[in-house]
């Protein structure tokens, strides 16, 4: 992959490797991008994590100013930040895998770029990468809500994280292991909106790592502009939530093994997560979608249904066969299966 600018800014610390790259994406949204890079800045001012992180911005041929806006921020030379502007727009996937590419840090992660870490983030996870060896980090927000155990985790384990893994911001890669991975499966093969994830398990499958995955109670990435720069729908919730995180589990199948496969299977279509998902992805298709989207929503379950197997095939299906009926008709099963599950005797 070939980029046609770099500009760099790097101030102390430069002149070793870096502990942490974090790889931003981006695409015609200066104003997100120049904040995040800010409040990227303002952490490493008061933090101890100066010295061992760096920015890289990877801008997929914006035509909005994001070029020059980020440039001045690299020529201040105020934070260890790198730009690069791609030839010609790549498509978000290969934007990703630029961030990797380009890093220096002996881990990657990635921040959207409406995105950031809560304070106090950056520093933290610093400190921690600093003194692990962990082929994979998961971070946990370190609130009443979390239940995840922390520590070491075996790969068939960590399926459970297969989703919170590759929310931005929420885990690191050993950029070595990171790259292997990347040459091994190709960077064309890279088709679903979680390259991420699949990245950072066939990271753990080559590490040779009993446990390859740490998970640590740090606070970590928030996204308070998400929902409103996303248009739900029920296709944009099939896709990303359901079918990619599928296409995932099969994808690294092979290199992580059944029993991994089997838990990913039951994380992703089992549930409270899951529940939640068929609700809403019946729910928008109901009522929110033009008919357009609820057609995509069908046709990419029926697809999904017909390269699936088992529990995926029989979720797909019924989740098609609902986007397929009337939306009275749906609207009517769906209350009647509500119904039924919340009738007394019924858990």
């Amino acid at each position: 992959m070939i980029d046609d600018v770099e500009v760099s800014s790097r101030p102390e610390g430069s002149s070793q490797q870096r502990v942490l790259t974090v790889g931003i994406p981006t695409w015609n949204r200066r104003g997100f991008v120049v904040r995040l890079v800010r409040l990227l800045g303002e952490q490493l001012e008061s933090e101890t994590g100066r010295g061992a992180v760096e920015i890289v911005v990877c801008d997929n041929a914006s035509t909005d100013g994001t070029g020059d806006a980020v440039r001045e921020l690299a020529q201040q030379g105020a934070m260890p930040l790198r730009y690069f502007r791609q030839p010609e727009n790549l498509g978000a996937i290969r934007n990703v895998l630029s961030t990797l590419e380009h890093a220096c840090g002996r881990y990657w992660t990635f921040l959207g770029d409406d995105d950031r870490y809560a304070e106090g983030a950056l520093g933290g996870i610093a400190a921690l990468l600093e003194d692990s060896d962990a082929p994979v980090v998961h971070f946990v927000d370190d609130t009443p809500r979390t239940d995840a155990a922390t520590g070491r985790v075996g790969i068939a384990d960590a399926a459970s994280y297969l989703y919170a893994i590759g929310n931005a911001g929420r885990f690191a890669v050993r950029s070595d292991l990171a790259r292997s991975a990347v040459a091994m499966r190709g960077v064309s093969e890279f088709r679903t909106c979680w390259p991420q994830t699949e990245i950072a398990f066939l990271a753990m499958a080559l590490s040779g790592d009993s446990a390859p995955l740490l998970v640590a109670r740090v606070p970590s990435a928030v996204s308070d502009d998400h929902g409103a720069n996303t248009t739900y729908t029920s296709y944009y919730l099939a896709k990303t939530a359901l079918i990619d995180l599928q296409r995932v589990a099969v994808s690294v199948r092979h290199e992580c093994g059944e029993e991994f496969y089997r838990r990913a299977e039951s994380m992703v279509f089992t549930g409270a997560r899951f529940n939640e998902l068929f609700n809403a992805t019946v729910l928008y298709g109901v009522y929110d979608d033009e008919r357009v989207d609820r057609a995509n929503c069908r046709k990419a379950l029926w697809t999904a249904a017909r390269e699936s197997e088992g529990l995926a095939r029989r979720r797909f299906r019924m989740l098609a066969l609902l986007q397929s009926l009337p939306r009275s008709v749906t609207l009517a099963l769906w209350w009647g299966a509500m119904a039924l599950r919340h009738s007394p005797g019924k858990a």
